[in-house]
């Protein structure tokens, strides 16, 4: 007999598709705000839920909901300023699934490090699967999707005229594609650049995805040319300013030693000091200071 989170699953497939009307950009962000819902409705009907998860599995019910929910954070961002409902809309989508991400995380955790507990190891663990069995039981987005629905719709007509932006972070973690005829130009006919807050996202993803094997290889000049973004955006960007700062942290500068080749070593003044041979004149210097030091010391009155 089919749960109750099965039914869900089956009635949520009269949701997966837009609502007719939408640009292509707004079917975008209809989709990155809907597929943290599908995903953790999916996982509900799993029919491994019920208390019985590895370790394994949960982490990948966990990666899972933080790629959709990175994507619907890019479609928030570009959406903030001028669609409110919208924005509202995905936030709360966001906000009624980190319970069940929290408690998968919390499992993960204590499923690799136990630590004592109160009630012992064994049944700790039956408690934090019924946990999350619970909460995904419990989990009903339809109201909230009613909502997307209306949000999107209302919205898209209010900001048909503007475009969202030229490139987005889709559902696929790739970017939406440029307009057809080019990037959008301003007043003056001269192409528009990327705006500092996309500019933000694209760098700060760019650099976490690339920057970690060999940080002291990335350029910014690089960063420009993969992302899109301009030099100057990339400079101003935070997440370049935070790099910067870590990676200039662990360089450790070190004392460098500059030996003369052998040619220029023989053409050396033969009184010329070297550090490693003290010369003549400083043991000399030295003899007269400790000559001083004993008549001192034989002429001071006792």
């Amino acid at each position: 007999m089919p749960t109750s989170s099965q039914k869900l699953a089956a009635l949520l497939r009269a949701y997966r598709l837009p609502p007719p009307g939408l640009s292509d950009d707004w079917v975008r962000v209809f989709h990155a705000l809907f597929d943290p819902a599908s995903v953790a409705v999916n996982l509900g009907g799993s029919s491994h839920h019920s208390g019985r998860g590895s370790r394994e599995l949960y982490v990948a019910w966990l990666n899972a909901l933080r790629r959709s929910i990175e994507s619907a954070d890019v479609a928030l961002q570009l959406i903030r300023v001028n669609s409110p409902r919208t924005w509202r809309t995905g936030l709360a989508i966001k906000s009624s699934i980190e319970p069940i991400a929290t408690a998968l995380a919390s499992t993960i955790q204590y499923l690799a490090n136990p630590y004592p507990t109160r009630n012992g190891q064994e049944a700790t663990e039956i408690s934090l699967r019924a946990n999350i069995a619970n909460l995904l039981d419990e989990f009903n987005p339809i109201p909230l999707l009613d909502e997307l629905i209306a949000a999107v719709v209302a919205d898209c007509t209010t900001q048909r005229s503007v475009p969202l932006t030229e490139t987005i972070k889709g559902r696929t973690g790739g970017s939406w594609p440029r307009k057809a005829n080019g990037p959008e130009k301003s007043e003056r006919g001269k192409p528009k650049g990327t705006p500092l807050a996309e500019a933000e996202i694209l760098v700060r993803e760019w650099l976490n995805k690339n920057a970690k094997v060999n940080p002291g290889a990335v350029l910014r000049d690089g960063v420009a040319a993969e992302t899109g973004v301009s030099r100057g955006n990339v400079s101003k960007s935070a997440a370049w300013k935070a790099f910067q700062e870590k990676r200039n942290a662990k360089k450790k500068p070190g004392v460098r030693e500059l030996r003369l080749p052998e040619s220029m070593q023989a053409i050396l003044p033969a009184a010329c000091v070297r550090p490693d041979e003290p010369s003549e004149l400083f043991e000399l210097i030295e003899a007269q200071a400790e000559d001083q030091r004993r008549q001192t010391r034989r002429h001071k009155p006792s």
